[in-house]
């Protein structure tokens, strides 16, 4: 833990592969919203959440976590 009194900036949407979908080789995409404190540049990732699968292309604008 850090002394770091942060002051948290949103830096994007990111996405990753969830588990894997029942009948299908494919997994759920899961996005989620990234923060970075611009004193320290400790990240976190919060408000996660399912849409589409890895079969599908991700959404425009969104980088890979």
């Amino acid at each position: 833990m850090s002394d770091c009194e942060h002051k948290w900036v949103f830096q994007g949407t990111v996405y990753w592969s969830g588990p894997g979908m029942a009948g299908t080789s494919a997994r759920y995409r899961v996005y989620a919203d990234r923060f970075f404190c611009e004193r320290c540049l400790e990240t976190k990732t919060i408000n996660e959440r399912y849409h589409g699968d890895t079969y599908q292309k991700p959404l425009e604008g969104t980088l890979p976590r």
